[in-house]
């Protein structure tokens, strides 16, 4: 009988104690403005609309973002093994200011700051457009890994097109999506297939010429097209290069759809690289669904005080 007692009563302390995790979560979810994922009604009222549609795209493309955190230092991507990314950081957050050594590193949503134009249009590339060249970094570590023995761990092989790659399993999924496609338009025109001999996809490495990490680090990027001149602004003096305008745009849109950017539609062009960046595509799509159209390159301009190009002002666009 007292055998009996203890196990209730022990049945009972468990019991209490996990009432108890779950009220003080509930009310830490409460008080740090957590919004779990899906609930966009329940955004901070001054989010602005190209925030909430970034976010929307994030969550969409990354089902490891679970929710969205808003505190003094700014707006955070929550995981849902409980990391932290800065989305975007108040003007006065000196710390993650200072964690900046690169103008290509920033925090999410300046790495969504300019829209990405898909296929077929071809806009021109104007000193300081570049859209997803900025990247967070932080990102990228919380989703494929921060050292090279992480992203190594997670890497997947796919044989495709003729050649031997290496991707993380997310990248290698639309690689092998946007292939098929390719392989279909190759029965039209087979001129394509010697655009598609690879360079290489991961490679821990920096980028050239500068000071962070190259994203084929994390095994989302890859080369192709070599062989018929593409190359990167460091190496070529053309600006802008032919190649911007002629590249075969089967090739490209068949990766787009897939998720992956393509670095030919850059200022400082990389016509070899592909990268998947499933939130810029995402985020691209509504925007064109929204009969959106780009804005001619000569009416922006960049801003001398940050390095930043900027959009003026459209009736409509990204309106509060």
């Amino acid at each position: 009988m007292k055998k009996h007692l203890k196990v209730k009563a022990f049945l009972g302390l468990i019991l209490i104690f996990s009432l108890v995790n779950i009220l003080l979560a509930r009310s830490l979810l409460a008080q740090d403005n957590i919004i779990a994922n899906g609930l966009t009604e329940n955004l901070p009222a001054n989010l602005s609309s190209e925030d909430k549609l970034n976010l929307s795209c994030l969550m969409e493309s990354y089902p490891d973002i679970w929710g969205v955190q808003e505190d003094i230092q700014g707006i955070w991507l929550i995981f849902k093994n409980g990391e932290r990314v800065l989305y975007s950081q108040n003007s006065n957050n000196i710390y993650e200011n200072s964690l900046n050594t690169s103008p290509l590193s920033v925090d999410v949503k300046r790495s969504m700051e300019q829209p990405y134009v898909l296929e077929p249009e071809r806009p021109e590339t104007p000193e300081g457009y570049a859209p997803g060249r900025k990247r967070s970094y932080a990102l990228f570590s919380a989703l494929y890994g921060k050292t090279k023995a992480q992203v190594q761990a997670n890497l997947r092989p796919v044989r495709i097109l003729g050649g031997h790659w290496s991707f993380v399993p997310q990248a290698a999924e639309a690689f092998k999506e946007a292939s098929l496609a390719i392989m279909t338009k190759l029965a039209q025109d087979r001129s394509l297939k010697s655009w598609l001999k690879g360079n290489g996809s991961f490679c821990w490495r920096k980028i050239a010429g500068e000071s962070v990490l190259s994203v084929h680090s994390f095994g989302i990027a890859f080369d192709i097209g070599v062989g018929h001149g593409a190359t990167y602004w460091r190496w070529c003096k053309k600006r802008p290069h032919p190649l911007q305008k002629t590249y075969p745009s089967a090739i490209v849109a068949s990766f787009e759809e897939a998720g992956f950017i393509w670095g030919g539609k850059w200022h400082e062009y990389d016509l070899m690289h592909f990268e998947y960046r499933p939130e810029l595509i995402c985020k691209a799509k509504r925007l064109r669904r929204q009969s959106y159209e780009p804005l001619p390159m000569n009416q922006g301009q960049e801003s001398k005080a940050s390095g930043r190009y900027v959009w003026p002002k459209r009736q409509g666009f990204f309106s509060d």
